[in-house]
């Protein structure tokens, strides 16, 4: 009937089934797209196990060893991202859950790539370094004698720096890029990684300033006290330390454990190359979850975590 109008209470009862329809609809969505992501997720890191136990048993050739290993950096990487995208999604104990499965796994990976490629002894000899050391960084202690170990000794798909004592140590991109950076045993020093590595591996440093390019994956950090540490990668895992100002950009989230005093603002670190090197990481520029950390030694859900909290404007570091 021409000019008939619904009554406003029926208008406003068939919006709601409209809108409640569209709800379960949504989270129906979400639910699947959930789903997916836990069976791509398994499925993926049962194939990295694989891998790794391959290693392991001797069923990769010597020579080839450096050639898997790769492999399944690259997996890993892979599983990060997939991982990132559904970080907003998933409940909190499932969140744990994963970014535990993923660190476990890459230190199953460092684990085995350090006792399957044993480093290598080196000696002062007045001769040429092979060509396979060209991308080798040795940083030896004071005193060292011949045909010892070296303890900072990093071969193949790693670089850095280690026990050091007030210098200021650089890492350039084409030194580092997607390779693992081990960076340890610190004292007082300014490091610059310019570049975008696969992986930063951070232990013992004290009274230092650590700035790092975009990282492809994670950085772990272990035993490191009074510092400024700016980095961007995806997921960051900080351990028994103390007294560190973040200055970070992580698409995932930061995971704090038996730490205390732990500053955080966003990462404002720039240098030359600094947007080629973010594109090249592949890290998202518009997802930063600079401010929302994960503290496994604080389970209480009402009440914030005294072992991290943001770093005031005012004092924070102009990063050069």
């Amino acid at each position: 009937m021409e000019g008939f109008k619904l009554p406003d209470r029926l208008v406003k009862k068939q919006a709601e089934r409209l809108a409640e329809k569209e709800q379960k609809k949504l989270a129906a969505a979400e639910t699947t797209g959930v789903d997916k992501f836990i069976q791509e997720f398994e499925e993926r890191q049962k194939i990295i196990q694989n891998f790794l136990k391959d290693a392991e048993n001797g069923s990769i050739d010597s020579s080839d060893l450096e050639g898997h290993f790769d492999k399944i950096s690259h997996e890993l990487t892979h599983l990060q991202t997939i991982f990132s995208h559904f970080t907003i999604a998933l409940p909190q104990f499932q969140l744990r859950k994963y970014q535990a499965a993923i660190f476990e796994l890459e230190e199953k990976l460092q684990v085995s790539r350090d006792k399957l490629i044993p480093k290598k002894k080196f000696s002062f000899k007045n001769r040429k370094p092979e060509p396979s050391t060209k991308n080798v960084k040795i940083v030896p202690k004071d005193e060292v004698d011949s045909c010892v170990s070296a303890p900072s000794l990093i071969f193949a798909n790693e670089c850095g720096f280690s026990d050091q004592q007030n210098t200021s140590p650089i890492l350039h991109g084409t030194d580092c890029f997607q390779k693992d950076v081990s960076l340890s045993n610190l004292s007082n020093c300014t490091v610059r990684v310019y570049g975008s590595p696969s992986t930063v591996h951070i232990t013992n440093i004290k009274d230092s300033t650590i700035l790092i390019g975009p990282v492809s994956t994670s950085v772990f950090l272990d035993d490191c006290s009074n510092c400024d540490i700016a980095v961007a990668c995806q997921q960051l895992r900080v351990h028994s330390s103390n007294s560190i100002n973040f200055y970070i950009h992580v698409t995932s989230r930061c995971i704090i454990e038996d730490s205390t005093n732990i500053h955080v603002a966003p990462y404002t670190w720039r240098y030359d190359s600094f947007d080629e090197d973010f594109k090249a990481s592949k890290l998202d520029p518009n997802s930063n979850n600079w401010n929302d950390l994960d503290d496994f030694n604080w389970l209480a859900k009402d009440k914030a975590s005294p072992n991290w909290m943001v770093l005031s404007e005012d004092t924070r570091k102009k990063l050069e």
